[in-house]
């Protein structure tokens, strides 16, 4: 396993979960947003996937 690859157990608790996106203004201010759908919304694509 490489160190970007998640592994099967982890792969499992991700696509059970929904996802946060984060990002920030050009002033710094912080912008977080839930992002959640049914579950295998999250996937991770292979083993190669960082």
């Amino acid at each position: 396993m490489s160190a970007g690859y998640a592994g099967i157990a982890l792969t499992d608790q991700v696509r059970a979960a929904g996802a946060r996106l984060g990002s920030a203004s050009s002033t710094g201010r912080p912008y977080i947003q839930f992002r959640g759908g049914l579950p295998g919304f999250v996937r991770t694509l292979d083993e190669h996937t960082e």
